[in-house]
């Protein structure tokens, strides 16, 4: 990975808190923000052991999908009215247009579930000096992704949990320090907490499913 790839607590912040300030402007969350701030957060997993990162590969496919339908559909809450109105609605989407690796509707779903994942586990990191990588993921894990993986991945998610770095060798992974993590966890955690909240939001107020 290059210096110019690799990732950036500061870059994160600021990815998150503009798509943050723009759901507050307008009350959606604009997709191709959203899909920037993604792309940020998805160096993480660089930055956690190749174990580890097979059981997240797919983000990547929702982060194609949404860039690809982002322009016709700039909003969440948009982008999801178009796939009730065509009956993609999860379990039984489908891909839109024959573009993209998934359906509109699942790119949203899935990767907010990540994002509520990687949030959680740096507001573990952040709120206990003393915690292990392995018990930030475990705690994080459990009510975020858990609750939409299948046995085999949950399972193999938690074997490979006991390969992680330690928490010394990921911070330096990821350039970040404990300090910069005291300062600058908690502003990623608020923004992500109200993108992730208000995605939910949509999926309720459509009746659609949140786990499947």
């Amino acid at each position: 990975m290059t210096r110019s790839e690799a990732f950036n607590i500061d870059t994160l912040v600021l990815k998150f808190e503009s798509c943050a300030d723009k759901l507050e402007k307008t009350g959606d969350v604009d997709l191709i923000l959203f899909g920037d701030g993604l792309k940020e957060m998805r160096k993480v997993f660089d930055n956690m052991g190749d174990t580890f990162a097979f059981a997240f590969k797919d983000l990547d496919d929702k982060i194609e999908t949404l860039a690809i339908h982002s322009g016709k559909y700039p909003t969440a809450g948009g982008m999801l009215d178009n796939e009730v109105a065509r009956g993609s609605k999860p379990p039984k989407d489908s891909i839109l247009d024959g573009q993209g690796p998934v359906s509109p509707a699942r790119a949203i779903n899935r990767s907010t579930h990540v994002c509520m994942f990687i949030t959680k586990i740096l507001e573990e990191l952040e709120k206990d000096k003393s915690a292990t990588m392995k018990t930030a993921c475990s705690n994080a894990y459990e009510p975020t992704l858990c609750t939409i993986h299948g046995w085999f991945v949950r399972n193999s998610v938690r074997l490979a949990f006991n390969m992680l770095p330690d928490r010394v060798m990921f911070m330096h992974n990821c350039n970040m320090t404990e300090q910069d993590l005291a300062e600058k966890g908690p502003r990623f955690v608020k923004a992500s907490m109200r993108l992730t909240q208000h995605m939910k939001s949509h999926f309720d107020k459509r009746s659609l499913n949140w786990v499947f």
